[in-house]
């Protein structure tokens, strides 16, 4: 509650589904403006920008998990929600919390290890990551279902780490990163290829293994793979890094057709759900056309929808809107010391850089994991493991 001229007047609420990178950032943002409430199915918060170094740098494994703090002015309340309405969202315990404007920041599902869909702590995920990281040590043939960013990352961070293992990316389309929207440069696609080639990267483009989304993301076995051409791949281990689906199945009953086919949700220019004054939603969940990331959601996203829940909070219309850069951006490292990048948000970078600030920016900045320990603990990262 704040204080008003000696009276007590009760802030009004505002719950956020989803405690990433995107739902963090608004609630930081609103902090002391409302009475805030993040709901997160997890039990820490996940810098997933370091998932996939995980798999092959055994300190990135508890770095990527980071403790919410208790001394902030908004609430993490740990719960998996089942229902959202116009006024409230119902728990799977049976509860109901309450709201004035209610934010959807939930993310998405991609296959582990580029994320993980639930754990209950931080140390019950590092082990399903001490599991993956064992079974690629094992291995010495591994297959890469898929080329998109997280197949091609991942194949650079497993090779980068142990060049004497033989690693095959296996993707449909006849380039590598073919489907963001917008797409990205020819020419990305063709420097991806040529740094992956460089470390022994073996590449089948415009092949296609019929393979549904396996459990865990992986599977460890010696097993022979056919692509649809009728090439063969041998392998002690596969990954199917098989696209990112939108974490939006609850939302279906209440927002109907405004949550699409693909799982993406309609929002205006306000990124305010369509037909809803009193729902935002951000980050990879939303039907614009961008590519999605770390980086849009907290510099881009959060702003817009925070001033924007301001002003309905105050009985006001949202006046802050969002405007997609039109070209894509993708900030790729290739291994521990390379990598490729686009940057469209700022136009007098447009193209491709495959060395210098912005290719090495992920690398350079270790993946961004003691910023987000400061930004998200309040403190600096720990130096050993705290788990």
């Amino acid at each position: 509650r704040r204080v008003h001229g000696g009276k007590q007047k009760k802030m009004k609420k505002v719950v956020i589904l989803g405690g990433g990178c995107a739902g963090y950032t608004v609630a930081t943002k609103l902090n002391g403006k409302a009475d805030v409430t993040i709901v997160e199915r997890n039990g820490a918060y996940h810098h997933n920008i370091a998932s996939l170094r995980a798999v092959t740098d055994e300190s990135y494994r508890w770095k990527q998990f980071i403790p919410y703090p208790t001394n902030q002015k908004f609430n993490v309340q740990v719960a998996e929600v089942v229902d959202i309405d116009g006024q409230s969202v119902s728990f799977k315990n049976g509860e109901k919390l309450s709201y004035d404007v209610l934010v959807l920041a939930t993310g998405g599902k991609n296959s582990f290890p580029g994320k993980i869909e639930h754990y209950s702590s931080a140390a019950e995920a590092i082990k399903k990551y001490d599991e993956v990281g064992a079974a690629v040590k094992e291995a010495q043939s591994i297959l890469i279902v898929g080329g998109g960013p997280v197949g091609v990352e991942l194949a650079g961070e497993i090779k980068g780490f142990n060049p004497t293992k033989e690693v095959t990316i296996v993707h449909s389309q006849d380039r590598l990163c073919s489907n963001s929207q917008p797409p990205l440069l020819p020419e990305f696609s063709v420097a991806v290829e040529e740094k992956l080639k460089a470390i022994g990267v073996k590449l089948l483009l415009g092949e296609k293994i019929v393979m549904e989304r396996l459990p865990n993301g992986w599977e460890a076995g010696k097993k022979e793979y056919k692509t649809q051409k009728g090439t063969s791949v041998s392998a002690d281990l596969v990954f199917s890094c098989l696209g990112f689906v939108p974490n939006t199945q609850v939302f279906k009953n209440y927002l109907g057709p405004n949550v699409q086919q693909d799982g993406f949700i309609k929002v205006n220019e306000f990124l305010q759900v369509e037909g809803q004054k009193n729902i935002f939603a951000l980050g990879d969940i939303v039907n614009t056309n961008e590519t999605k990331s770390f980086y849009l959601a907290s510099n881009f996203h959060a702003p817009v929808v925070a001033a924007n829940v301001l002003s309905v909070l105050a009985g006001k219309v949202p006046s802050k809107a969002h405007k997609p850069a039109k070209m894509s951006s993708s900030f790729l490292p290739i291994g521990p010391s390379a990598g490729v990048a686009q940057v469209g948000f700022l136009p007098f970078f447009n193209g491709v850089k495959t060395s210098g600030m912005f290719a090495n920016m992920k690398n350079s900045q270790n993946l961004f994991a003691p910023s987000q320990w400061k930004a998200i603990s309040g403190k600096p990262m720990p130096t050993q493991n705290p788990y």
